[in-house]
């Protein structure tokens, strides 16, 4: 008599076995304590299997290797800056996180302007554990969880290089490396991943603020803003709070799911959900103190499972192919008489999220900006089709109808389409 081990007998019976847990591969010296450090606390609370590993075994994996991985960490060893290591392998890794390799589609990704492991505040925890679970939250991808420490106290000039290659839109990376340290923030974008961590929580701690980055491509998204800077380029509205907040971006997040709402712009639907191959419409609307604004130029990008997809923007009148050529004028790309104007896009790529940004630069130089997000689910596009079909007839036969002397005659009409 023998026993076999139970998931040997659940293989035998049928049963299915249990799925694997996703990984999250974190390089050791980014963090403080190793597999023991709050990111890799963060990941195995999210569900995550950890490894932890030194820079010469990072340094030779191959990018397959890294697609492994749900998520690539980068934490913050007390107040840091980033390591070379990062910057020496990123030929090799940032084209698996942004899909350009191995992957069909960019991962999650969130960028931390501060250090939240060194000051410990339950805020900074929660930020760890919200970041890591948005970073990792993609099935088939690999995301990033950046931390860029206090990159502001040892400014390394490669930074910008670093996250131009972690973009995809349009736009380019400024970076402030002295901002006020006290940092007084506000939320302006919410996600289900950091829906328990609020603008309050993230300031107060002496140093709240290590470095911000003015500007940033459209595909990123400012998740808070340091308030206190000299300029304030991003809006947005603090959900927490319900009022407008603007400054400089020193978290930020890109990937899908992410909403977005500014003070003088909106896009609905906010939320949608269509069969694969299909199209979709959002309908952007700007205002200025309640009154609709017309002649706006407004921009629409579209980034997650269609990154990059073209369409057409039409202002209730006519329509245009968007991004691309326009007319001198750009009619067909600015708001109408009532503040609106609407984009259609068509998913090439199957199942997935995306999210549209419609962006437009207020008379301040503010760039304002809201999103929507966009379910695209299996199945078969005339699953929703309810246009009525169109019938063409063959064309026209002519036959003498005393051709065989019978006066009568034998035809064959086609077949219609």
């Amino acid at each position: 008599m023998f026993l076999l081990p139970l998931s040997l007998i659940a293989g035998i019976s049928g049963s299915p076995s249990p799925s694997p847990s996703p990984k999250a591969l974190i390089l050791a010296e980014t963090v403080n304590g190793g597999s023991a450090s709050q990111e890799a606390v963060a990941a195995q609370n999210a569900g995550f299997e950890v490894v932890v590993v030194d820079a010469t075994t990072w340094s030779a994996m191959t990018q397959a290797e890294f697609a492994v991985y749900r998520v690539l960490i980068f934490g913050d060893p007390s107040c840091s800056s980033v390591q070379q290591t990062v910057f020496d392998t990123a030929s090799t890794w940032v084209p698996v996180v942004m899909g350009t390799a191995v992957h069909v589609v960019p991962g999650n990704r969130i960028l931390i302007g501060t250090d939240p492991v060194f000051h410990s505040q339950p805020g900074g925890i929660k930020l760890i554990n919200d970041g890591v679970a948005f970073a990792g939250n993609l099935p088939g991808r690999t995301g990033l969880y950046f931390d860029a420490t206090c990159d502001g106290y040892d400014h390394n000039a490669g930074l910008v290089g670093l996250l131009t290659q972690l973009s995809i839109g349009t736009g380019s990376w400024t970076e402030n490396v002295s901002p006020p340290c006290a940092g007084t923030v506000g939320q302006v974008a919410t996600h289900p991943s950091f829906a328990d961590l609020s603008s309050g929580e993230l300031q107060g701690w002496g140093c709240s603020v290590h470095e911000t980055f003015p500007t940033f491509p459209d595909d990123w998204n400012a998740l808070f803003v340091a308030t206190d800077t000299e300029s304030h380029p991003t809006c947005g509205t603090d959900p927490s709070t319900a009022q407008t907040v603007c400054g400089e971006a020193y978290i930020l997040i890109a990937g899908t799911g992410i909403t977005v709402t500014s003070p003088d712009i909106s896009l609905t639907p906010a939320e949608a959900t269509n069969p694969v191959g299909t199209s979709h419409t959002v309908t952007a609307h700007v205002s200025l103190n309640g009154a609709p604004v017309s002649g706006q130029l407004v921009t629409f990008t579209v980034t997650g499972q269609n990154n990059g997809v073209s369409g057409t923007c039409g202002n209730g009148s006519d329509s245009a192919p968007y991004p691309g050529p326009r007319s001198a004028a750009a009619s067909d790309c600015t708001t109408n008489g009532v503040g609106d104007i609407s984009f259609t896009y068509h998913d090439n790529n199957g199942a997935g999220d995306d999210t549209i940004t419609a962006s437009f630069t207020d008379g301040n130089g503010t760039k304002q900006q809201a999103t929507a997000i966009k379910h695209w689910t299996g199945g078969s596009p005339c699953d929703s089709d309810s246009t009525n079909p169109t019938i063409t007839a063959p064309a026209d036969t002519v036959v003498d109808g005393n051709i065989d002397g019978s006066c009568g005659a034998n035809v064959d009409p086609g077949t219609p389409t």
